[in-house]
């Protein structure tokens, strides 16, 4: 032993007790051989050898040779660098050793210190631990479930095989943070945090996401994660996955099924009952505790049941419940009885119904359902009451059936019940017979009704529109033809009804049908008497309107014939201007019927221009009050007042409209014998929606407080020469002016009226945005054309009319023109044909042959360019208006000289091109 383990003293004490009691094994080797020349207990034990010192380790150790060992040492000895090894076996042991060279002061290596450790426990624990770790894997890659292992950072460091094909992804995909990618984005944050939360913690966590699997399809994961532990200290998670998509699935269809349960039997008023036989555990909800007449927050048990039965019924109730419990009979508990009270004392039906549910032979539960009968019971002992007369009853009402079903059976009226999908529920004959004679088709309970009519799909889609409004609820009436044209074609008359069961729920419809074809004819045929009847009464009309536009015109022409005859035979120069003047009124008569009538037909021609209704209106008050009687008051009440919306402009007739203000106040002066007040009122209406009107319009009413007309004269007032004034007093075409006036201007007139309360007139104005003109009176025109010096030119006049050619003639020449009259359009172009020179053309309208006025105007277009032409017409129409339309002056009859000299004045100094 070496002197300082050999030595005295403390020091050498302890060495010698550290040598001695390491539990590791140490050696001294000596020389090229290797000698063992100190060797512990540990190392003793470890050869299994006692006397080894002195030996070489070949000797003690003949297998070091075999093993390589010897050959290391001389590696160590030679080299002087030492040799380290872990976990290697030597016989049956494992070790971790050294082989530590030992050198003298010269540097040189005399020997070997061999220290080492035996770890065969070690070793075979760490190999215990990868067979360990490797069974895990095998298990968790043949596990059903998604698995996952992270380490101390947080981050995923393995997936077993199911997670790789569940997710389609590659381990290196996953690992880190990659399984994050396949997390659904509304799931993300909140499974991290539930993750990283229970890591910080170091504790399990359980949590559910969606995770998009490899077919792309989102499932929901039951995810659960448990701390790792090595040697106490945490290494990271391990965690689990569950699909659950299909459980959640069939926990929500559950939860539906037991809702809908839960309703069905709450709608039914039924109750639960559930008895755990083992434990005597009675479970009543508080719908069956009320059957016995039990607080429902109070508890319950069997005692309750049988004491709550009535005692008229216990036996045989209970003798159920034992047959339903007894493993040999196991027959169903199915009983009816009575209850009384246990709090209110209320005797109560009830009807249970249960089975018992058996293990073996033994019964553990007994499971069931109550209803409370006592309204039916109730019924049922009411009915018995009624039953005593039952059988008289029962014919009566069966005699009553037989009577409605004959009735139904034998109406001409069509009934028929569908349901919800179109099937006949019920028909009756006549419907049958119906069907069949107009599709060749007899229907019958049971059939589809569209089914019936698919060959014929305009009559099937006409069905299902009538048919689908009623099976959805809609109640109407209808007429409509249905049949196929090579059998028959009627008409029908068909009234839908919804068909509800007694909840109220539509089940069908049904409907009730006539056959209206007759009744359709009919009215075809009265609607064709009624317009033959319109037409005679239309010539009816016309043949009072004719009447009293001869009439009127026969005064008028007595006036002028017989102021002719006067004048030949009278030399006195004032009678004859009296005279003179008479006809001149006459003549101006006749011109405003002209105008009365053109305008009740709407052939006047309008000439419409923006017009400030307020100044228009301010500007008739002198006129109104020379015309109206001093008794009568004319009130004007207009929007545009001060502090009031201004009124808007109008676009209409300047003249024209002038003429229905004067008719209509006229009019109202008449109607107040005694005098009264007429009001003006005028105010804005936008967006008018009344039968055919439509927009803005400015809204006039006159209203007076005379005697007002019954509905039979209202009906009349717009009838030509229609009148209830005296013989003289009026012509019966204000009213019919009226009319046509507003028509003809794109307005309506409504009349209201009330005996002894007055009338009232309202004419609707179409608005114009354009600027209101301002016109001279027609008197100060005439003056200012009567003082311009007069033109001298050639005029060619073309008029079929000799007496009219010749009084225009006479007018012509007296304004200094020369004239070439030609008879029609044929003979004006003639005339024109040698490049005879005119200034003018002055040609009627209406003329014979086959070109009009308007027809030659247009051809002098084309072979005199810029020649004038005016065109005078006592009728209206589309021709004056395509006249007017092209800018050719139209110059309406009759006239007087000063009205043709201004025409001829205009046409001329324009020199307008036609």
């Amino acid at each position: 032993m070496p002197d300082f383990i050999e030595g005295g003293g403390e020091m050498g004490a302890l060495m010698r007790a550290l040598f001695e009691q390491t539990p590791s094994f140490t050696a001294l080797l000596r020389g090229p051989s290797h000698r063992i020349e100190l060797a512990n207990p540990g190392f003793v034990r470890l050869l299994g050898l006692h006397n080894v010192v002195g030996s070489t380790v070949a000797e003690a150790l003949p297998v070091a040779a075999a093993e390589g060992q010897i050959q290391l040492l001389n590696e160590v000895l030679g080299s002087g660098e030492p040799h380290a090894a872990n976990g290697v076996k030597f016989q049956e042991r494992y070790i971790d050793f050294v082989y530590q060279p030992i050198k003298d002061v010269a540097g040189a290596v005399t020997g070997i210190l061999v220290q080492g450790t035996d770890v065969t426990g070690r070793v075979l624990s760490e190999a215990a631990l990868r067979e360990s770790e490797a069974r895990f894997l095998e298990v968790a890659d043949a596990a059903p479930v998604l698995i996952w292992i992270s380490d101390v950072t947080k981050k995923c460091i393995w997936f077993n095989k199911p997670w790789l094909r569940f997710t389609g992804r590659s381990m290196e995909q996953d690992m880190g943070a990659g399984w994050v990618e396949g997390v659904h984005p509304e799931d993300i944050d909140a499974c991290v945090e539930v993750y990283n939360d229970a890591f910080d913690r170091h504790e399990p966590y359980r949590t559910e996401y969606r995770r998009k699997r490899h077919d792309g399809e989102w499932r929901v994961l039951d995810a659960t994660g448990v701390p790792r532990f090595a040697g106490g200290a945490f290494v990271g998670f391990i965690g689990s996955c569950i699909d659950v998509t299909d459980q959640r699935a069939a926990t929500r269809a559950l939860s539906e099924s037991e809702e809908q349960l839960r309703l069905a039997t709450e709608a039914a008023e039924v109750g639960l009952w559930d008895l755990d036989v083992g434990s005597d555990t009675l479970y009543w909800p508080p719908r069956v505790k009320a059957m016995f007449g039990i607080s429902a927050d109070v508890p319950v048990s069997m005692a309750d049941y049988y004491g709550g039965v009535h005692p008229d019924d216990r036996e045989a109730t209970i003798s159920a419940y034992a047959a339903a419990r007894d493993p040999a009979r196991r027959a169903l508990y199915d009983v009816e009885y009575r209850t009384v009270g246990r709090e209110d004392n209320v005797v109560r039906w009830v009807a249970a119904k249960g089975r018992a549910l058996f293990k073996g032979d033994r019964c553990w539960r007994v499971i069931g359902t109550a209803i409370d009968i006592t309204a039916r019971k109730a019924a049922e002992e009411k009915l018995r009451e009624l039953n005593e007369n039952l059988e008289q009853r029962v014919a009566e009402a069966l005699a009553e059936r037989k009577v409605l079903v004959d009735i139904v059976e034998s109406t001409d009226a069509l009934i028929q019940v569908l349901d919800l999908n179109f099937c006949i529920m019920a028909i009756n004959r006549a419907t049958a017979d119906a069907f069949e004679r107009i599709f060749g088709l007899r229907p019958k309970v049971g059939d589809n009704l569209l089914s019936l009519l698919d060959d014929r799909p305009e009559h099937r889609d006409t069905v299902k529109k009538h048919w689908g409004r009623a099976l959805a609820g809609e109640e109407f009436t209808v007429v409509d033809e249905f049949g196929d044209p090579s059998l028959d074609r009627r008409f029908y008359e068909i009234k839908f009804n919804a068909l509800r069961d007694r909840h109220g729920e539509l089940v069908g419809a049904f409907q009730f049908v006539y056959d209206v074809t007759e009744r359709i004819r009919d009215q075809a045929r009265l609607a064709e008497a009624e317009a033959h009847l319109r037409q005679a009464q239309k010539i009816d009309a016309l043949g009072q309107l004719t009447g009293g536009v001869a009439h009127d015109f026969n005064n008028l022409l007595m006036v002028i014939s017989g102021g002719l005859s006067l004048i030949e035979r009278s030399a006195d120069a004032p009678r004859r201007e009296r005279i003179i003047a008479g006809m001149r009124r006459a003549a101006e008569r006749g011109a405003s019927l002209s105008r009365q009538l053109l305008a009740f037909a709407r052939r006047q021609p309008l000439k419409p221009e923006p017009l400030d209704l307020r100044r228009q209106i301010d500007g008739m008050r002198d006129l109104l009050d020379r015309t109206l009687r001093g008794d009568v008051q004319v009130i004007t009440e207009l929007a545009d007042a001060p502090g009031a919306d201004a009124l808007w402009a109008i676009k209409v007739d300047r003249a024209e409209l002038e003429l229905v203000m004067l008719n209509l106040c006229v009019n109202a002066r008449d109607a107040m014998p005694s005098g009264g007040v007429i009001t003006i009122r005028a105010k804005n209406a936008p967006m008018v929606r009344d039968g055919e009107l439509s927009g803005d319009f400015v809204v006039v009413t006159v209203e007076d407080t005379g005697t007002g007309m019954s509905p039979e004269v209202l009906a009349h007032i717009f009838e030509p020469f229609f009148t209830t004034k005296g013989i003289g007093e009026g012509s019966g075409l204000g009213l019919p002016q009226v009319y046509g006036f507003v028509q003809q201007s794109g307005g309506a007139v409504r009349v209201a009226s009330t005996v002894g309360r007055g009338t009232t007139v309202t004419l609707f104005l179409p608005r114009t945005d354009e600027s209101p003109t301002h016109s001279r009176s027609g008197a100060a025109e005439i003056a200012g054309g009567a003082r311009r010096p007069a033109i001298v030119g050639s005029v060619l006049l073309v008029e079929d009319d000799d007496e009219v050619a010749t009084l225009v003639t006479e007018m012509l020449q007296e304004l200094g023109y020369r004239v070439t009259r030609a008879g029609s359009a044929d003979s004006a172009l003639g005339a024109l044909a040698n490049a005879r020179h005119v200034d003018l053309v002055l040609s009627d309208i209406m003329m014979p042959g086959s070109m009009n006025g308007l027809g030659l105007a247009r051809e002098l277009k084309l072979r005199r360019p810029g020649l004038p032409v005016l065109l005078t017409s006592g009728y209206a129409g589309a021709v004056i208006d395509s006249a007017l339309d092209e800018n050719i002056g139209v110059l309406r009859k009759p006239y007087d000289i000063h009205e043709l000299d201004a025409a001829l004045r205009g046409a001329v100094e324009r020199r307008v091109p036609i």
